[in-house]
């Protein structure tokens, strides 16, 4: 009996071996779970009708559970028919001996599904950012995933697992961003989400091989990697930042490539606000061309900028909530395609503040005519700037500007938003011209605004100073003045020493000016401005034993040698009067007297351009100056050879000149005083000569362009011979 009873045991537990070992290899096709299975899904979502094939068991012996699949069953989702390839349910195998059996987790695996389809389903599930997004944002495209949920006692979803693939789909991220053709692959539980080998397109931004990690666990955490390689030109930048498509730089021919890295790591908070964000790129431009189609002019180059050439260029940006870097480190050409240069750039900009570092090599011609310096193409400056923009505001923090022996540099400059100077620390200048150091000197704002060096080159200053239209940069000062120079260079042969001025400056302009130098020991510069007492303008006055340095600049007086100047002028911001006398110099090689003389056919010409030139004893200039016109009331210059009166006008904007007048040579003044009764026998005798010959001539057009004419006269106006018995009763008096 035991015997038979042990034989039994044994053929049940080889039956149920075999058993077992075939549903956990093979497996048992049956519809035996159909109900079961459905009824429990349809517990849990009502509108979730399940209609199963027959269902393949199999036994996991590792968990204990039993496997339960179908193919292709019949799922439908609020009349929305859902493609599911494959559906798996792990019952507790235990629980299948109790009264309710127990449902562990399901495994469904779908078919690829367009996204338009997928969107069915998705309006029925309750309201959720999930939902908004897939209805809102997802346009078209492919989908396909394997869902694996794991579930408690009351068949409430314990964990889950999901994993599949996105295929040519396209995202609208808001009005303006729309991520295309989008591929990636996905897996994800109720901790974490990966997604890798993304590739899509943003305004024509191919990324590729790009991965993103997204923890789950208490906030949203997305960390990732995306790599692109970027074609860009003007039109795609005015689709990257439409914020900025009328500035004006977009508008201008611009192409590069960037190859770059971009990561980035976001955190939101359960409600999906954004609490936290860092993104970084690093990246290379091979080549990068921008043409400006209207050309950059600037006082300093001595060439347009019409093109920047870029190559081998680093780029690195950092974004996060503080702060934000841009660096850009390589080789840059202006105009040229070759001649490169290394530069370095660093921007570091936060809410309201932008910091500034700029290092570069310049091979541009690079001039500061304010003081005479010039640095040809065929050497190499260096640039170091430290700048800071804050509430419309420029801090200059530091500039310095060298080659070789030459150095500039300005520190802690405060810029308005009108370009105004308010306030400074001091520049520094030292500059040399043919290896002769032509710049030393310092200016320092404090108390006082002090201008103090060795040398000063002013070869350029008046030509600056009567520049129009550059504003008023130093309207913001109101400060005492003290300036001080051992030398100051002039494009006269003779320099100015020992020159000292003290004076004051309210609203940027010179209120108050005492000032005295020397040429040598006994040639003097003087200048004064002060109040008039009896109307609210100032007063000018001006003496220099020697004119040239103080007319060198001005074309009217090219040729002018020797002679000591007086000018005076009253003015105000609307008009002055200016009165300026030369008295005994010469004209030599001056084209226009030149060009004069010989249309008159009177003689002079060839003593002109002989190199002796033609002697004056006085020139005296009266004109006055409003916004819109100079209005020379009279130039009257009297020689042993010649006299000349002239009177007209040159406009301001124009710069068209317009003069007339009456050409004499002295004889013939001298006969036409010597008939008159008395008065003449008195000034020059009783001599009288056969009659009285003279040009009248015009002098007028645009600058570069004045045509002269000239037409012979018998008869001088009243004028003409009143001011030549006044210099004659002056010279009779003296």
């Amino acid at each position: 009996m035991k015997r038979i009873f042990l034989s039994f045991l044994i053929f049940i537990f080889l039956i149920l071996t075999v058993v077992v070992f075939f549903l956990a290899t093979k497996g048992y096709e049956t519809d035996r779970f159909n109900k079961f299975i459905s009824n429990e899904i349809e517990k849990k979502e009502k509108n979730l009708n399940v209609d199963l094939t027959k269902i393949k068991v199999k036994i996991d012996l590792k968990n204990l559970n039993l496997f339960l699949s179908t193919k292709k069953p019949k799922i439908t989702f609020y009349n929305a028919d859902l493609p599911i390839s494959e559906f798996s349910v792990y019952l507790d195998f235990l629980s299948l001996f109790k009264k309710d059996p127990k449902i562990k987790k399901t495994l469904v695996m779908t078919e690829e599904v367009d996204i338009l389809d997928f969107k069915k389903a998705v309006i029925r599930i309750k309201p959720s950012n999930f939902k908004s997004f897939i209805l809102n944002n997802v346009q078209k495209g492919k989908l396909k995933s394997d869902i694996d949920l794991s579930f408690g006692d009351n068949f409430e979803i314990n964990n889950y697992k999901i994993k599949g693939y996105l295929k040519n789909t396209d995202v609208l991220i808001n009005k303006k961003i729309e991520i295309k053709n989008t591929n990636l692959n996905f897996i994800a539980d109720n901790e974490i989400i990966l997604i890798n080998s993304i590739s899509a397109n943003v305004y024509g931004i191919p990324i590729t091989n790009g991965n993103i990690e997204v923890d789950i666990k208490e906030n949203y955490t997305i960390t990732g990697s995306i790599n692109s390689v970027v074609e860009f030109n003007e039109k795609k930048l005015i689709k990257i930042i439409p914020k900025f498509e009328n500035l004006e730089f977009l508008n201008n021919e611009i192409n590069f490539s960037l190859n770059s890295v971009n990561n980035f790591n976001l955190v939101f908070s359960n409600s999906l606000k954004l609490k936290e964000y860092n993104y970084s790129l690093d990246g290379v431009i091979e080549k990068g061309k921008i043409n400006f189609n209207n050309v950059y002019k600037t006082q300093f180059l001595k060439n347009d900028i019409k093109a920047l050439n870029l190559k081998k260029t680093k780029v690195k940006f950092t974004l996060d909530n503080k702060k934000n870097i841009l660096e850009l480190e390589g080789n840059y050409a202006l105009n040229s395609k070759k001649d490169f240069e290394n530069f370095k750039i660093k921007n570091e900009f936060k809410k309201g503040k932008i910091n500034l570092n700029i290092n570069l090599n310049l091979k541009e011609h690079f001039i500061i005519d304010f003081i005479n310096y010039s640095k040809t193409s065929n050497k190499i400056g260096k640039i170091n700037a430290d700048i800071s923009f804050v509430e419309n505001e420029i801090d200059i923090n530091h500039i310095e500007y060298s080659e070789g022996k030459n150095l500039i540099s300005l520190n802690k400059f405060n810029i308005n938003k009108k370009s105004q100077i308010k306030r400074f620390k001091n520049i520094k200048v030292k500059t040399f011209k043919e290896d002769k150091q032509n710049n030393n000197f310092e200016v320092l704002f404090g108390k006082k605004l002090i201008i103090k060096g060795k040398s000063y080159d002013s070869s350029n200053l008046i030509k600056n100073i009567n520049k129009k239209g550059n504003g008023n940069l130093f309207r913001k000062i109101n400060k005492e003045v003290n300036i001080s120079f051992d030398t100051i260079f002039t494009k006269f042969t003779k320099s100015l020493n020992n020159f000292n001025l003290i004076g004051k400056i309210e609203k940027g302009k010179f209120v108050k000016i005492s000032s005295k130098s020397e040429f040598s020991e006994d040639r003097y510069l003087d200048i004064s401005l002060k109040n008039d007492p009896n109307s609210r303008k100032k007063i000018l006055e001006v003496y220099s034993s020697f004119a040239k340095p103080l007319l060198v600049d001005f074309n009217f007086f090219k040729g002018i040698e020797d002679g000591q100047l007086v000018f005076t002028s009253s003015f105000d911001d609307k008009e002055s009067t200016s009165n300026l006398q030369i008295k005994d110099f010469k004209v030599l090689n001056a084209p226009a007297f030149a060009k004069l003389l010989a249309l008159a056919d009177l003689t002079g010409p060839a003593v002109l351009l002989s190199g002796e030139g033609l002697t004056f004893d006085s020139l005296e200039i009266k004109f006055k100056d409003d916004k819109s016109v100079r209005t020379v009331e009279e130039i009257y210059a009297v020689g042993p050879s010649i006299t000349i009166l002239m009177e007209g006008y040159i406009e301001n904007k124009s710069g068209l000149t317009s003069l007339r007048g009456t050409m004499v040579p002295a004889k013939e003044i001298n006969k036409l005083i010597s008939k008159i009764p008395v008065l003449g026998e008195i000034l020059i005798g009783k001599e009288v000569g056969e009659g009285v010959f003279g040009v009248s001539f015009k002098m007028k057009g645009p600058p570069g362009n004045i045509k002269t004419t000239v037409n012979p006269i018998k008869t001088l106006t009243p004028r003409f011979i009143t001011r030549a018995l006044e210099k004659r009763k002056k010279e009779n008096k003296k």
